[in-house]
This record gives C-alpha cells, sequence and structure tokens, in this order.
C-alpha cells in the first residue's frame, strides 16, 4: 500500500534505492513486492520496470488506487476479523474460527495487534468468559469509526452489509431528520449523507445488540410508523426508544450548539477565516458563496466537536484529494493551514484535524478555488519604451487575472533606468523583451514584443514553479 501510494504521489519515475529509503524496507523486499503488484494489479496500475531509470505508475487515479487498496484490505485477517466483531459480538473463538477459515493460534496472535491499533481510540477486542466483542469508552465515537471502516472497506455503498437492508431507507430516514432549517448542506452532500446512512446502520446494529445510548430526543416528527416497522423486519429488539440518540446526533451534526454564544463566536471566526483568506489570495468569491463557505466551517466545527478522534485509518479519499492539492498549490495549503490554527485559537478547538474536509468543501462549494494562486510581483521591463511596457504589463494581467482572482500584480519598469534600482528581489518574477538582461534574478521570462501563447505558458510554468517550491 505505502508502495502505490508514493508511486501516484511521485507521478514519475522513482528508483527502488528511493522507495527503500522512503517506506523503510529492503531493495529486495521493494522489488518483490513490485512484482506481486505487477502480476495481480496489472490491469489497474499499469506498473512500468526499468533498471535504469527505476518504477512507476501510468495509471495515476485516486480511485484506481483505491479499488486495489479495497482488494489488499478484504485480504486482511484482522481486518475481517473486526467486522465479524461488529456483526457477530458475544461468540465463542471457535465461531470466528470456522467464520474466517483460521485457527485459534492465529487469532491469539493477532489480537495484540488489532488492540494495538484501536487503544489509541479509545477501543478494545475484549474477552468476557469464551467470548469476545468491541468495547468502547464513546459508544458514539465507535458508531462513527465503524461507519467509516465499511465505507473503507466496501466503498459507497458498502457492499455485503450486514443485514441486507435497503440503504436508500435508511438515507431517506436521515434525509427527514435533515430537513431542519440550517441543514441543507448535508441534504445537498450525497457522500456525507451516506456516510450518515452507514452510521444510521451502525447504530442500529449495536442497539440491538445492546450497546445502548440514553437520550430523550425527540424523533415522533422523523419516524412515521411505516419506516419504523420497515425497520424492525432487520432489527426486532430496537424500540422507537432506540432511535432518539441516533436522530439526535445526526441533528447535531448541523445545530448542536451550546448556546446562542457559542454559535455567534464560531460564525464570526468562521467570516474572519474567510475574509482572511480570500484578501491574501486577492479572490472576491462573492456574498451567496462566503454564506455557503461560512456554513461548511461551521459544519466542520460541530463534527470536530463530537468527533474526539480520527475515524478515518484506511483508505481516506478526501486525505488524497487534500494531499494532491498541497503537493500541486503548496503555498496555498499553508495558507489555509495558518489560517485554520487561527481559528482554532478563537473558538477553543484544534480544528487542525478537518483541513482536509475543508479544502475539499470550498473546492467544492467555489470550483474557481482550485486555481488560485498567491499573488505574485512581476517585474515588466522593456527596451521599446515605458508605454509597451504597460502594454505588456495590461496583457499579463488580461491573462492570469479575473473576477475570481488576482494571481500576478505588475510593476512596469523602462530599459535601462531599471538597472540602477536597487529593489528588484521583491519581485518573484521579471518578464523582459531585453536578451540577457544584465541583471541576478533567479527568475527572468524572455517575452517578444507582442507575447505569444508560449510566452504566457513560461511565465505560468514559472509562477506555478514558484508555488511548487
Amino acid at each position: 500500500m505505502q508502495i502505490i501510494e508514493s508511486l501516484i504521489l511521485k507521478d514519475d519515475w522513482i528508483t527502488i534505492q528511493q522507495l527503500s529509503d522512503a517506506i523503510g524496507a529492503s531493495q529486495r523486499t521493494m522489488t518483490a513486492d513490485i512484482a506481486t503488484l505487477k502480476k495481480r494489479w496489472a490491469s489497474y496500475l499499469n506498473i512500468e520496470v526499468s533498471v535504469k531509470q527505476g518504477v512507476r505508475i501510468h495509471n495515476c487515479s485516486i480511485a484506481m488506487m483505491g479499488s486495489v487498496f479495497l482488494d489488499i484490505f478484504n485480504e486482511s485477517l484482522a481486518l475481517r476479523w473486526l467486522k465479524e466483531l461488529l456483526y457477530h459480538p458475544r461468540k465463542p473463538l471457535e465461531y470466528y474460527e470456522e467464520r474466517l477459515f483460521t485457527s485459534r493460534s492465529t487469532l491469539n496472535r493477532l489480537l495484540p495487534r488489532i488492540n494495538g491499533a484501536l487503544s489509541p481510540r479509545g477501543m478494545t477486542v475484549c474477552r468476557r468468559g469464551n467470548n469476545y466483542e468491541i468495547h468502547a469508552d464513546d459508544e458514539q465515537y465507535l458508531r462513527q469509526f465503524f461507519a467509516s471502516f465499511l465505507i473503507e472497506l466496501g466503498g459507497i455503498p458498502p457492499k455485503d452489509c450486514q443485514p441486507d437492508i435497503d440503504m436508500q431507507l435508511l438515507a431517506g430516514t436521515v434525509k427527514k431528520i435533515l430537513e431542519a432549517p440550517g441543514c441543507h448542506l448535508l441534504r445537498e452532500d450525497d457522500i456525507g449523507t451516506m456516510f450518515l446512512s452507514v452510521f444510521y446502520l451502525v447504530s442500529l446494529i449495536r442497539e440491538n445488540q445492546g450497546y445502548t445510548i440514553a437520550s430523550d430526543y425527540s424523533i415522533a416528527a422523523q419516524m412515521d410508523d411505516e419506516t419504523f416497522g420497515r425497520l424492525s423486519v432487520y432489527f426486532s429488539a430496537v424500540t422507537r426508544q432506540n432511535l432518539c440518540a441516533i436522530h439526535e446526533f445526526i441533528a447535531r451534526k448541523q445545530n448542536g450548539w451550546d448556546d446562542d454564544d457559542e454559535q455567534s463566536r464560531v460564525q464570526s471566526a468562521a467570516q474572519v477565516f474567510l475574509d482572511q483568506t480570500f484578501q491574501t489570495l486577492g479572490l472576491s468569491p462573492g456574498k451567496q458563496v462566503l454564506h455557503k463557505l461560512r456554513n461548511v466551517i461551521t459544519m466542520m466545527y460541530l463534527t470536530a466537536k463530537f468527533r474526539p478522534g480520527a475515524t478515518s485509518v484506511l483508505f481516506d479519499r478526501v486525505y488524497y484529494f487534500s494531499l494532491l492539492f498541497q503537493m500541486h498549490n503548496r503555498p496555498v495549503y499553508a495558507l489555509i493551514e495558518e489560517n485554520l490554527a487561527q481559528f482554532s485559537r478563537d473558538v477553543g478547538l484544534d480544528m487542525g484535524c478537518c483541513i482536509q474536509d475543508i479544502l475539499l468543501w470550498i473546492c467544492l462549494t467555489w470550483p474557481p478555488f482550485h486555481g488560485c494562486l498567491l499573488p505574485k510581483k512581476v517585474l515588466v521591463v522593456s527596451d521599446f519604451g515605458r508605454q509597451h511596457s504597460a502594454f505588456l504589463a495590461q496583457m499579463l494581467t488580461g491573462f492570469f487575472n479575473h473576477d475570481d482572482g488576482v494571481a500576478i500584480q505588475p510593476t512596469v519598469a523602462s530599459y535601462p533606468d531599471v538597472l540602477e534600482e536597487a529593489s528588484r528581489d521583491v519581485y518573484d518574477i521579471i518578464v523582459t523583451t531585453v536578451p540577457n538582461l544584465p541583471i541576478s534574478h533567479p527568475h527572468i521570462i524572455l517575452v517578444n514584443d507582442y507575447p505569444s501563447h508560449e510566452n504566457l505558458c513560461a511565465v505560468y510554468r514559472a509562477l506555478r514553479q514558484q508555488d511548487e517550491t
């Protein structure tokens, strides 16, 4: 899995030695594992191996990587045992031996490793008599954890859910809960709705097994007799009272404020976060977009408030989206990170764990954000007169700046007067018509009197190169 991730994120040749150093395994192991990847997932990965250059993957698709990861995950005995413990708790070891086609000794050896991974999250697989079950310090968190777990093991929607319930029934119930004012963002988010539907399923499974959460939340307007009757077919031990905690958690995803002061404080801090971010980038998304994004930030705050730890431990597609954004636009990622840290201090809650979701939501809510750059200072120098320098600056501005944002801030200079200036280092790029301009600067782009598309692309590459470094 680490090899696949390294190859996809590199998006180029990488030597066996570099892979070995990055992953911390021997070159012999790297060679053997790459051979296995080629043999088993050749149609997915299209791996090319060169004695001289190393290895590279031609199909650099995160969805493809997810498909391979799902295959690997579902071969893991530890993950399959966790799945069995969720669906069939309080069974003797012999039961799991038969279900998993393995031996008692293998499961006994595996248990400490499983608990080593679960214990930092307040969970453990414990033995009561000769029966095994999953115990959690926070039952609500356990349900969130296993909702992510099932999605990561089975995709969206998860495959092989037990019982074989109609997920559309659960999705419809979730949407009914989200009909409350202020929940429109969650209703519009099909992936978020699916997560909450799987969370609803996991909660029903746990409530049916006797792992209950007390709640006095009213579900009268959200659960009609017909829907409850259909649920009861699968979960005979679940009563209406068992559903209260499930509905309350979903509703509090959008309306879980302790008081009006908390809501006002978070919304104000969210507005400051957005203002600082877009002003720095020279962007003006508009009031409607800003309103939606403020709701996104407040929604992420409530998510962090009611989720005490990370739930995703396997394949997290949001993480890879954020990672690729960071690779292609490091300065903007760093800006979001810095402003999010200030937001965390303002609201008194660490929001660092939400940066991936916030980046995804900003891009989905306002797609132009993906191409935003921190404005670069560009010095434009022409040996064809100051008016020509102004023409070039105008042409660059028209090409790179638009209504959604400002990518460059040009300054006009004439030649040879510019040679006497002492402040050239403040500019990120120098664009000039002067061949071999006698100025020491790492980014000097030579353009025609009337710049060609190739000239403009060269300027663009220089801007991007600075962002990547």
